[in-house]
C-alpha cells in the first residue's frame, strides 16, 4: 500500500512539471511515454543489470557534436534504424520516461541535456546493454566550464 502511496505523491508532484517535461521531449516525432509504475521497473532492473559494471567517463565540449564523443560515437555506429532506447532527464521520478528510435536519441541528446532542468540526460537500450549519464556544465562552471560530462556503462563492447 506505501508503494501506491508513494507512486500517487510522486504523480502530483510530476504534474506540476508535466508540460515542461513533455515539452523537452517534443523534439522528437514518435515517442512511446512510459508511466511511472513501468518507469520504476525499468529502472530496478538497469540498477541491477547495469550499474555494477564499470563506468567510462569522458569530457567533451558544448560546442562538439555527439558523434565527436568516443563514448557515443562507439555505440551509435552500431545501431540499426529500428533499435529503440529510453531517454529521461532527473524528473522521471515524477513524470515516466519516452522510448524512442535510438538513432534519433543519440542525435538529440546533448540537446536534451542542455535544456533539462538539472542540465542532466539519460539513455538507456530498451535490452539494457548500454547507459549513458550526460551533465552539461555552462560557462558559469568553476571546475570544467563549457563542458558535458558524459559516464557511459555498457555490458558488452568490442
Amino acid at each position: 500500500m506505501s508503494n501506491r502511496v508513494n507512486i500517487l505523491k510522486r504523480k502530483q508532484k510530476g504534474k506540476v512539471i508535466k508540460s515542461y517535461y513533455q515539452n523537452l521531449f517534443s523534439i522528437f516525432n514518435s515517442s512511446e511515454f512510459i508511466d511511472l509504475e513501468e518507469t520504476d521497473l525499468i529502472i530496478t532492473r538497469m540498477r541491477q543489470n547495469l550499474m555494477n559494471i564499470k563506468a567510462k567517463n569522458e569530457f567533451i565540449e558544448t560546442n562538439m557534436e555527439f558523434i565527436e564523443s568516443d563514448l557515443m560515437r562507439r555505440i551509435y555506429l552500431k545501431l540499426t534504424e529500428n533499435d529503440q532506447c529510453y531517454i529521461f532527464s532527473d524528473e522521471y521520478e515524477y513524470c515516466g520516461m519516452y522510448l524512442i528510435n535510438s538513432k534519433r536519441a543519440f542525435e538529440k541528446f546533448l540537446r536534451i541535456t542542455v535544456q533539462s532542468t538539472n542540465g542532466t540526460a539519460f539513455l538507456m537500450d530498451k535490452n539494457l546493454n548500454y547507459f549513458f549519464r550526460i551533465n552539461y556544465h555552462d560557462h558559469l562552471d568553476d571546475e570544467v566550464p563549457n563542458k558535458f560530462d558524459i559516464q557511459k556503462r555498457v555490458k558488452v563492447e568490442d
